[in-house]
């Protein structure tokens, strides 16, 4: 056997002990012998492990072992890792942890305290509240239910009991200390004085009357201020208990040392010493020997204690007679002062025989013996002994003996007849003592004769209980179902008790009041002579200090050198120290607990009852705790139940006929009573009297008018005295209850009924709480909505509007519930009713809180009242309106009436506009809660159009919207009218509310600037994005990049409009949007006038004219009208007023339209130079984009995408938007432009359509003219580019050339008299501003409603005015055969050669007589413009027409890049800027034109719409003429310049000929083949018909001859 121990110690798995371990190896032969150790090794505990004998099989049984060794290692440090990963983890957790626990404890020790009531199913708390926290508690209940989103309401019942209330005392940082001394003596009895008031000048002052040294004082005053200053730091350590005491009366310790720095100046001591501030009172003699006498100057000291007395031999006698008198008087005043708090506690209850059985004779007592003694010393005091005749000074203390001992001897008397003014104070003090001693007791003995007399017993406390006066904690406790207490508050409650009433006992009363008169009289004694300590204390402080100063820094002044300076340094040390720990700490401990007695023995014992008890106070009710760990989702709080507590012991049940009697005087007084007793007892008074039966049968009573309106008045008084108790009884939805019927008697047959119920019903809305409101809401709309008579109808509507001025918020909850009632009501038979609704529908909408929709309301209440005529405009409207917030269900709640009138509209327009509507809101919903509610009065309709719709195209648009409407309804089938209500609640809706409630409060829950805003974006019929987020950096200057129609425009104007959720608003961040917003109304403004009167320009006049100069507007031009100035000045003037509006987010849409190539670099200099101004700029110019952003916001399918870097870099980074860098369009992106038709006499396309020659022109308003000499002409080959800085005259030469304006400076322009002219104005909007409102079809309609163009109609060329009404009168007097006769009208036109002549029709004459004349002849005579009218009628007549009808016009505007959805069913207000520049070129070219004059077409248009423009109009058979600043598409379009500078014009390039030219022959079978139509669209038939000879001419006439004689014909 060989073995060895193992060094290693081993732990004992089990127990955990330390175990050493030895290894053993025994070979042995045989098996019986191997068997025997194996028995022995065992019993004794040893683990055997076999060998084998196989040296290779051992070597494996070692690897295994080694190899498990090292595996258990692993694990063992991996199980260490992971436990040690995992205690850090929990370490980490442990004080959430712990908050979570202790919140958890905190909730039970709560709900502890509360009650099951199992049978309610409620949890019931009663506690005592102050009454001014009241508010606070129904607001934190009401706060409770929203949180828990709990459908029960919490009920707080005030309830009225015999206990007496515990006393509260709402104290702060600063009065607590004081407050805490009071209540260390004893709680105030319940509303009785608080001596804790005045004890915070009383307390602090008797102790400097003790501590008085002004240094002591300014010590003590230094330390509490250093722990106020540093008070918040020094909560926050632990600092132990007996610091932390004195940390806790911080407050008290200042006002104590600053009391004592002032009875330090009293008593002239600072340090022991004495200070000579002003002249003494007394002098010394400059020389002498022995004692020296000081002599009186006639001076008086005038503040404190004259210095000279300080270091005198009889300073001691003299400070001792001093404080001691002084202590006395101090005494007797607050004594008495004590004693006078008894006056305002027996007023309060009402105890009157006490003030002269008790107070007075206790007053008189105490002033007859020691106010006398003040008096006395106070005389004395001012007596001058050293008078000649004044006599001795008397012993006032042998005056007061002798005064008891031996009355009426005096021995030094003071004033003549002090010896019977003595013995009658003395005697007066002898009468009071019977006084107090029967008085008393006999009254209350004669009170309790009268009681008795009355029949009156007494009633003990276990009658109460007999009679079932129990709270509902006893009635819980009896049916075993409590689980608590018994009730927040409970246990001092129950401490407390119902004092128990017992019977009269005169004997207990007698000996109360010997006790009683006793004690005070003995104490008014040993009182006065205990106030003598503050004469003690302030003696030993004062003599303590003297010797503490002398024996430490008066004996370190002795002569010497250096060591003597230590010795007073050191000495000083020991005198500080001294002065610190003795003086200070323990002498003002002393007289702390000194002036501690004085307050609690010697004050409160005259008038502190001390019989109350303060609330009990858990841990779980501490503010602190609730605060520190309440989380952000708290258990759901169950609602509370007080307990309804009669007042009085069980009586008879209240005799409700008495409200309903005749006598209206008895009516009145029932209603008294009872509402005092449900005032006391709460909602129990009505049950138990069931009143609400009582008053259902009276209302319903039909032969009593007075029990109708008895009922009526008993509730109305009710509602105005006790409404917390009455509401329950009467606010329900029950179909046969008390409010119900009470409705109905508003058409009570007699007035003073009906207006008795009216009033009950507002004093009961206006004194309930607002969250009743749902309660009464459904019983309130089926009144309005199902009975038969107005009263009760306008009745229910005046109520309703009551309820929306009390309860503004709970009524917006309910709008989907009331809106749809009220759309019915306004369609009453009865005009009251209609105008009830009318209002009432007027003040609910008011309270929808969506901002896109607060002008829609107006346009709403108007479509209700007048539905056929307004319902489609108001369907249009709402398609024109910008939504940014969330579609919620007050916003539906006005739209759904309206969307419910446009489905069973007949236009087929109309209905397919509401379907688009309802498919694109449904899209912005945020849940199926809000949308299930509107389900049906939707989706029947949407159903029931779908299977009448004839239009397939309309039908396919309904359908949509009923997949979409189906989808987010989560309603698969059905048509949704017999849909269950939803159980669950809106969480989003409970977060707003939630959220506005904090907002309220003063929180700030909205995100911050900087925070991405999420938010959705429609207009009306059309989604533009769908939760996007936008975030915008201070200084960065942002590219708004999309297609046409993405929303661009749209998001500008929501978010300047404050449209968009979570943006900050004007007041927070100032945002400007720069758009083309200068419009006609203002054109006779002058430009600087413009800039002052805009009141968002916050800057000087002299700032102004600064920055318009800055920009190009010179003195001269800033007081042109802005009438006057081009586009680009117009457009100047916008950036100038921007600029002064210094904004912090700069909005520009489209900035650099009519601006010039000078003024766009300035422009880009200007955007490049802020910094803190944050810019986002839509611009289709993509050069300025590129040189001015930083980032690109792109719109793209519904989202917004930030990409940083300009404009080339994003396209990098989307390659597909390479339209918006190049002028470069989709292959399948294609603009048509119309092939214009063949002009007579025009062979090719050099021959001259218009001239002008040597033509002038100067605007009327304008001082100097603007064109000079202009010579030009225009041809079907013309491609010309109009080149010029802003304001050079571009526009105003094409307006020349277009017929807009007449030259007014010589010249003339001639155009050919079949000339169409395409044109398209600076301001393209111009055309179409008065037509936003329609559809690009219905304006194409009104525009070519006549086959002519009303807007070419309206040209100056075509307008006659007065001049050519004279001219036209002179020239119209023809001589025919030598008759006169005068021209009437012009009717028809001829060819003639290379001209036209006119058939002209006579005045007075028939058409018979009428004759033709040549053009020139006619003009001549000033018939230019009527001779214009009949050709623009004969050009269209000649073929130029095509027919006004939809599918032409859609697929004219297809053209164009306008999808048939915009032309047919957008109106024109809800169109980007793109699009509607898309509808003005296809209006222009309607009409064929030969000419195509575009004044900045590239305003706009984006790149891509641009590129495809351009290569239409190189396509394009006619003459183009364009104004731009753009040179990417002049350059790509135009080989001729007309270079305008200063009025004048320098062209190139062209080809101006005479005649025809030598350019190709136009192909006229192009022209004559094509269709033609008439004004109605129908096809004109042009076949030739073929000559007859002659011989079928005689066939054809037989023939017709033989019809007629059969009778054919």
């Amino acid at each position: 056997m060989n073995h060895t121990d193992i060094d290693q110690v081993f732990i004992d798995p089990t127990t955990g002990a330390e175990v050493r371990k030895n290894v053993f190896i025994i070979f042995a032969h045989g098996e019986q012998l191997l068997a025997k150790i194996r028995k022995v090794a065992e019993s004794m505990g040893a683990t055997l492990y076999p060998i084998d004998a196989n040296a290779d099989k051992r070597n494996d049984a070692l690897r295994e072992v080694n190899a498990r060794l090292e595996d258990i290692g692993h694990v063992l440090y991996n199980t260490e890792a992971t436990r040690k990963g995992e205690l850090i983890k929990v370490a980490e957790s442990l004080e959430s942890w712990k908050d979570a626990v202790m919140r958890e404890k905190l909730i039970y020790e709560t709900l502890n305290l509360f009650n099951y009531d199992a049978r309610r199913k409620t949890l019931i708390a009663e506690g005592w509240v102050p009454t001014r926290d009241m508010p606070r508690i129904v607001l934190a209940l009401r706060h409770a239910t929203e949180i828990a989103q709990t459908n029960v309401p919490p009920i707080l019942q005030e309830l009225h009991t015999a206990k007496k209330p515990p006393t509260f005392h709402r104290v702060n940082k600063f009065t607590e200390g004081f407050q805490t001394i009071i209540d260390s003596y004893g709680i105030a009895t319940y509303q009785e004085v608080n001596p804790g008031l005045f004890a915070v000048v009383t307390f602090p002052f008797l102790f400097a009357v003790m501590f008085g040294d002004l240094g002591h004082g300014f010590l003590v005053t230094l330390t509490a201020g250093a722990m106020i200053f540093f008070e918040k730091k020094i909560a926050k350590v632990d600092i132990g208990e007996m610091l932390g005491t004195f940390f806790y009366g911080r407050y008290i310790i200042l006002l104590m040392g600053m009391f004592s720095m002032f009875t330090g100046l009293i008593y002239n001591d600072i340090f022991s010493k004495s200070m000579h501030i002003w002249h003494s009172g007394w002098e010394w003699p400059h020389e002498g020997n022995g004692t020296l006498t000081a002599t009186a100057t006639g001076h008086t000291y005038p503040f404190g204690l004259d210095p000279a007395w300080h270091g005198s031999e009889n300073a001691l006698v003299f400070t001792n007679s001093y404080k001691m008198k002084l202590s006395i008087i101090l005494g007797v005043i607050h004594m008495t002062f004590a004693c006078c708090l008894q006056i305002p506690n027996h007023l309060h209850f009402k105890r009157f025989s006490s003030i002269w059985a008790e107070f007075i004779p206790q007053l008189v007592f105490l002033e007859s013996i020691f106010g006398y003694l003040v008096v006395m010393i106070i005389k004395k005091w001012c007596t001058d002994w050293s008078a000649p005749g004044a006599g001795n000074p008397p012993s006032l203390l042998n005056m007061l003996i002798y005064m008891f001992l031996s009355p009426g001897t005096v021995e030094d008397p003071m004033y003549a007849g002090q010896s019977g003014v003595q013995m009658f104070l003395l005697g007066l003090a002898g009468i009071c003592v019977p006084w107090m001693l029967c008085t008393k007791p006999y009254l209350e003995w004669r009170e309790h004769q009268k009681t008795s007399a009355a029949g009156y017993v007494g009633v003990s406390a276990n009658d109460h209980e007999e009679d079932g006066r129990r709270s509902s904690v006893d009635e819980a406790e009896e049916e075993g179902n409590t689980n608590g207490r018994g009730g927040i508050g409970a246990g001092p409650v129950d401490a407390a008790g119902e004092e128990e009433e017992h019977g009269f006992e005169m004997g207990e009363v007698v000996i109360h009041q010997v006790i009683h008169t006793i004690e005070f009289c003995l104490g008014c004694i040993s009182n006065t002579a205990s106030y003598l300590r503050l004469w003690a204390l302030s003696l030993a402080h004062a003599q303590l200090s003297e010797v503490l100063y002398t024996m430490t820094i008066e004996s370190g002044f002795t002569p010497g050198g250096v060591g003597a300076v230590f010795f007073l340094m050191f000495m000083f040390l020991m005198w500080f120290q001294l002065t610190v720990f003795i003086l200070c700490v323990m002498e003002g401990l002393s007289a702390f607990l000194h002036a501690l007695r004085l307050h609690w023995v010697e004050a409160n014992g005259k008038h502190y009852e001390a019989g109350g008890y303060t609330t009990y106070r858990s841990s779980a009710m501490a503010p602190s705790a609730i605060s520190a760990t309440a989380p952000a989702t708290t258990t759901i709080p169950a609602p509370i139940k007080p307990a309804v507590e009669p007042a009085t012991p069980a009586a008879p049940a209240f005799n409700t006929q008495a409200l309903f009697a005749s006598d209206k005087k008895a009516r009145e007084s029932a209603a008294a009573d009872l509402a005092t007793l449900a005032q006391k007892d709460g909602p129990a008074a009505f049950i138990h009297a069931d009143f609400a039966t009582a008053a259902v049968k009276a209302l319903n009573d039909k032969k009593s008018p007075a029990s109708r309106e008895g009922a009526a008045k008993a509730i109305s008084t009710f509602a105005t005295k006790c409404p917390t108790a009455i509401e329950p009884i009467v606010v329900n939805s029950t179909e046969k209850g008390v409010m119900s019927t009470l409705l109905e008697t508003f058409a009570d047959k007699m007035p003073a009924v009906a207006k008795a119920a009216i009033k009950a019903v507002k004093d009961l809305t206006s004194h309930m709480s607002p969250w009743a409101t749902a309660t009464l809401m459904p019983v309130l709309l089926k009144q309005i909505k199902e009975n038969g008579k107005y009263q009760v109808k306008i009745g229910c509507l005046e109520i309703l509007d009551n309820l929306v001025a009390k309860a503004p918020a709970q009524v917006s909850k309910l709008t989907p519930d009331i809106i749809p009632v009220l759309s019915e009501a306004v369609w009453d038979t009865k005009a009251e009713v209609k105008k009830a609704a009318k209002e009432s529908l007027s003040k609910t909408t008011s309270l929808v809180s969506n901002k896109d929709v607060e002008k829609f309301i107006p346009a709403l209440i108007k479509a209700l009242l007048n539905p056929v005529e307004e319902v489609p405009n108001t369907i249009m409207l709402l398609s024109a309106t910008t939504f940014v917030s969330e579609v919620d269900a007050p916003t539906l709640s006005l739209m759904v009436p309206l969307l419910s009138r446009g489905l069973n509209e007949k236009a087929t327009a109309t209905r397919r506009k509401v379907a688009v509507i309802v498919d694109n809101m449904s899209k912005l919903v945020d849940n199926e809660f809000t949308v299930r509610p509107f389900i049906p009065k939707l989706l029947p309709g949407l159903i029931k159009m779908e299977e009448g719709m004839a239009d397939p195209e309309a039908r396919s648009v309904t359908q949509r919207a009923i997949k979409t409407l189906r989808e987010v309804s989560k309603i698969p089938e059905g048509d949704g009218s017999d849909l269950p209500p939803l159980k669950l609640a809106d969480a989003a809706a409970i977060a707003k509310l939630t959220v506005g409630v904090y907002t309220k409060a003063g929180a700030n829950p909205a995100p911050a600037a900087a925070d991405p805003v999420v938010f959705s974006l429609a207009y009306g019929a059309k989604i533009l994005l769908n939760t996007a987020t936008l975030r915008l950096k201070r200084g960065h200057r942002y590219g708004l990049c999309g297609r046409n129609g993405t929303g661009k425009s749209t998001l500008m104007r929501a978010i300047t409009n404050g449209q968009v959720e979570g943006f900050p608003s004007p007041d927070q961040v100032r945002t400007f949007y720069v758009e083309h917003d200068i419009d006609g109304s203002e054109e006779s403004t002058t430009v600087l006038d413009f800039i002052l009167n805009d009141k968002r320009v916050e800057a000087t006049r002299e700032e102004v004219i600064s920055t318009l100069v800055s920009v190009g507007f010179t003195d001269v031009r800033q007081q042109h009208a802005i009438g006057s100035l081009s586009g680009g000045w117009k457009m100047k003037l916008a950036l100038a007023r921007a600029i002064l509006f210094r904004a912090d987010i700069l909005l520009l849409d489209e900035p650099t339209n009519h601006l010039d190539v000078v003024n766009v670099a300035w422009l880009e200099q200007y955007l490049t130079s802020l910094t803190t101004c944050t810019s986002i700029i839509v611009s289709h110019d993509s050069s300025f984009l590129n040189n001015v952003i930083t980032d690109v916001l792109h719109l793209n399918r519904f989202k917004i995408k930030r990409y940083p870097g300009n404009l080339e870099a994003f396209v990098k980074a989307v390659p597909e938007a390479k339209s918006y860098y190049t002028l470069e369009a989709a292959s399948d992106y294609k603009f048509r432009l119309p092939e214009p038709p063949f002009l007579d006499g025009v062979k090719t396309k050099e021959k001259a359509l218009i001239k002008m020659r040597k033509v002038g022109f100067q605007y009327p308003t304008q001082p100097v003219q603007q064109l000079f000499d202009i010579t030009l002409q225009v041809s079907l080959s013309s491609r010309v580019a109009i080149l010029g800085p802003n304001g050079s005259g571009k526009s105003t030469l094409v307006k020349l050339l277009i017929g807009d304006m007449e030259p007014n400076k010589g010249g003339e322009v001639w155009k050919h008299p079949n000339l169409v002219i395409g044109y398209v104005a600076q301001h393209a909007f111009h055309h179409i501003d008065q037509h936003l409102d329609k559809t690009p079809l219905d304006y194409m309609l009104w525009r070519y409603q006549t086959g002519e163009d009303i807007e070419e109609m309206m040209k100056a060329t075509h307008v006659v005015t007065a001049e050519d009404e004279k001219k036209m009168k002179e020239g119209a007097i023809v001589v025919v055969e030598g008759v006169k006769r005068q021209i009437e009208e012009i009717v028809a036109r001829k060819k003639l050669k290379q001209s036209y002549e006119y058939e002209i029709s006579f005045k007075g004459l028939s058409s018979a007589d009428n004759q033709w004349m040549p053009r020139d002849e006619l003009v001549k005579r000033g018939f230019e413009k009527k001779v214009i009218e009949i050709d623009t009628r004969e050009a269209q007549r000649l073929g130029m027409l095509r027919p006004l009808v939809r599918k032409e016009i859609e697929k004219h505007f297809a053209d164009f890049g306008l999808e048939p959805e915009f032309v047919s069913h957008n109106t024109m207000r809800g169109l980007s800027g793109g699009q509607k520049v898309k509808i003005v070129l296809g209006a222009a070219t309607w009409r064929r034109p030969h000419v195509l004059m575009l004044d900045e077409p590239t305003n706009y248009l984006d790149r891509e719409s641009l590129a495809a423009l351009i290569e239409a109009l190189k396509e394009f058979e006619g003459g183009v003429l364009v104004i731009t600043h753009s040179r990417d598409f002049s350059e790509s379009l135009c080989k001729e310049v007309w270079a305008m500078r200063d009025g004048s014009l320098e062209a190139s390039g062209h080809n101006w000929v005479e005649g025809q030219g030598s350019g190709a022959r136009i192909d006229k079978k192009g022209g004559d083949d094509n269709d033609e139509y008439d004004a109605m669209g129908n096809k004109i038939d042009k076949s030739k018909k073929k000559k007859l000879t002659a011989a079928e001419a005689r066939k054809a006439k037989k023939d017709r001859m033989a019809r007629r004689k059969r009778g054919e014909e």
